[in-house]
């Protein structure tokens, strides 16, 4: 089975090789990020010791063709999407499919982006003097970083009136205290 056949035969049946394609790249995104402390290329903050062989590869490797296979990924659901349905149909679907995670995404997208950098920075320079493996930094940044984002975006920042609005959210009318 290559990429442009479905998974299942069935013309109703959901496209699992695509949404595993998305998976992954996502994840590929996420750790080329991570990785960018522990390359030679510039950054903010690097790590004391420099990794030159497989993260400075992967790097290399991924940053020419990540978002490239996000954009044919999503061209190939269309693509399947419009045999299914006329175009009426499939903008109703697509308006109705992305309003929702459109709808966390503007009220989310904006504080988790803006944190996002200060986070990795920080814990990345918190670490930098540890004398532990490059995979094993980089898989506690990792974790670190996606906790430590995820516990202010939803204990601190959507809390708290002045700071949604500086992070760009929508003034909460009554914030509920649980």
């Amino acid at each position: 089975m290559w990429l442009g056949q479905p998974a299942i035969s069935s013309a109703s049946a959901r496209q699992t090789d695509l949404d595993w394609i998305r998976i992954s790249m996502t994840l590929v995104v996420v750790l080329y990020h991570c990785s960018m402390f522990f390359n030679p290329q510039p950054w903010h903050v690097k790590n004391n010791v420099m990794d030159n062989g497989f993260i400075f590869a992967y790097t290399n490797l991924v940053v020419n063709w990540m978002m490239l296979v996000f954009f044919a990924v999503s061209g190939i659901s269309a693509y399947y999407s419009l045999q299914k349905r006329d175009s009426k149909g499939f903008l109703k679907e697509r308006l109705l499919r992305l309003g929702v995670p459109l709808a966390f995404g503007m009220e989310a997208s904006m504080p988790i982006y803006v944190l996002h950098q200060p986070v990795i920075v920080t814990i990345g320079y918190l670490i930098y003097a540890l004398r532990r493996p490059v995979p094993a930094k980089l898989l506690f940044l990792l974790a670190a970083a996606s906790l430590v984002i995820m516990l202010l975006y939803h204990f601190v920042i959507r809390r708290n009136r002045v700071l949604r609005v500086l992070f760009g959210m929508k003034a909460a009318r009554r914030l509920r205290r649980k």
